[in-house]
Parts: structure tokens; sequence; C-alpha cells
């Protein structure tokens, strides 16, 4: 992972989330931005040969969210390292659809959003490309993440 940038490299110290995920210099493949002001990201990345299922939660303000509310590159740090370890690691992306089909997504609150429902759908077909060799694979910290529509 990359250090994040000194909070004097910065006129106000305001650490968003696509900064800490770039950080983690990792490829989004597919990902979702469920709410407004508030809501959720979810994607699959991809660490080397390794492919991951991805899913934090953001809002509008310091009080209800965790980038937001960060005044120092150790807080920053430390909440990249939490959303880091967070991520379901699969050693390949057979694993992580053999994963994302095995699981009862209807047991998460999530699954009654249509969005997140597409959002697995697509993970999944993305994820047949490339077990199948047809899905192009772009460089580490290729795609933004930010909160509003799927991406």
């Amino acid at each position: 992972m990359k250090p994040l940038a000194d909070e004097s490299a910065k006129s106000y110290p305001d650490w968003g989330y696509e900064e800490l995920i770039q950080s983690m210099e990792i490829e989004i493949i597919h990902q979702a931005d469920i709410g407004d002001y508030q809501g959720d990201t979810f994607a699959v990345v991809r660490d080397g040969d390794r492919y991951g299922y991805l899913s934090y939660g953001w809002g509008s303000c310091t009080g209800c969210d965790a980038a937001a509310a960060c005044s120092t590159v150790a807080e920053a740090t430390e909440l990249r390292d939490q959303i880091w370890n967070g991520i379901r690691w699969e050693d390949s992306a057979a694993a992580l659809l053999a994963w994302m089909d095995g699981k009862d997504w209807s047991l998460d609150w999530e699954w009654s959003e249509d969005r997140f429902q597409k959002f697995i759908s697509e993970a999944k077909e993305q994820l047949v490309r490339i077990v199948r060799g047809e899905q192009p694979v772009s460089a580490p910290g290729s795609a933004a993440v930010q909160g509003g529509e799927v991406a």
C-alpha cells in the first residue's frame, strides 16, 4: 500500500474513500454505490492474482462518515486498514465467484435493494468473463470510488 499524503500537503485534512482505496493499489473490477447523502459501496476488487469482495458505508458529514471525520494521517490510515481488513479475499476469480454463488445474499440487509441485486448479478458476470479469459484487466487504481449511482 502507498502511504497517505501528509496533512501538511493539504489545505484541510479531508481524506475521501477514493484516496483511501487508491492507496491500497487494488483494481476495482465492478462497483456499485447505493445511496445519496449516505449509503454503501460494494465492489469486486483484484490484488495481483487474488480477488475480493469489498463493502463499506459512507455519509455526508463528519458525524456520519468515517473518512470525513479523519483529521490526521494516522486516523485515515487506520480507517484504510480497517476497510482493507474487511475485504473477503479469495485466491482466484473462480474462487470468488464460487463464494459469491454459495453465499445466501438474501440474509444480508442490502439484498432488498434492487441496485444491490443488480450489482451482484453484474459482478458475477464480470467474474465469469475473467475466468473464461474474456475480460481484459486494467491497471491497479484505475477506477474511482465515490458515493452515487452504480458505476
